[in-house]
């Protein structure tokens, strides 16, 4: 059985664009579901009505974020990420060989979902690549908008505390409407509550101008975080 492949870029492109994106590794470690997981429900099973409470959450989504699913923003971008696929250049890599394979073809089948849906991150990323640009100065009081893309959660080695249970800081990623990256350290306590695709206010002093695989990022200390 094989998929349209213009309609399985389109669901991952509404699903990454609403609720962020989820590997599999990182639905693995969190317990969290993945993206291509919705992708294939959406796509699979969408006569069954199987993903009707998924389907409210992200029209919930797009309503609050006064986003419009039906527009022709995602059809064009689909189109947008098909080119760029066709022309990446291919390297040594496997990954690179086999995402440019799948943009010349019309049908997917399902066992290339999860290549699929992570070439709309991979065309993000090259997009943001160019138009990230750092934010303010260092030493600025900031405040900043943007979407969480990513929030990861590390122990603190350093921390040798044998009191209470031990707690993890975490390291939050944010993309303005400028398509500029924000970068944040927050505690647990400060994370909870927050998930991959909410739109954040971030209060805080630019800490730092860096950049993370040649993309100009800014990071901000002392923050407080405010879902909008």
């Amino acid at each position: 059985m094989s998929y349209p492949l213009d309609q399985v870029l389109l669901c991952a492109c509404i699903e990454i664009d609403l609720m962020g994106w989820v590997s599999a590794t990182k639905a693995f470690d969190t317990s969290m579901i993945s993206t291509t997981y919705w992708v294939k429900q959406h796509i699979i099973h969408a006569k069954l009505n199987l993903t009707q409470g998924r389907q409210d959450e992200l029209v919930k989504k797009a309503k609050e974020r006064g986003i419009d699913m039906f527009s022709s923003h995602y059809p064009d971008k689909v189109k947008s990420i098909i080119d760029w696929a066709k022309n990446i250049t291919v390297g040594n890599s496997g990954y690179e060989n086999r995402i440019k394979e799948i943009a010349f073809l019309d049908r997917i089948e399902v066992k290339d979902f999860g290549f699929t849906c992570s070439m709309v991150t991979q065309y993000d990323r090259s997009v943001v690549k160019g138009s990230s640009e750092h934010i303010g100065n260092v030493g600025d009081v900031v405040g900043v908008e943007g979407v969480l893309t990513f929030a990861k959660g590390f122990v603190d080695r350093f921390d040798r505390s044998t009191i209470g249970p031990i707690k993890q800081r975490f390291v939050l990623t944010l993309i303005t409407d400028d398509g500029n990256i924000i970068k944040c350290w927050v505690s647990e306590d400060c994370a909870n509550g927050f998930i991959t695709g909410d739109r954040i206010l971030v209060y805080g002093i630019i800490k730092e101008h860096g950049s993370y695989k040649d993309v100009k990022e800014t990071t901000v200390g002392r923050v407080k975080l405010e879902k909008i």
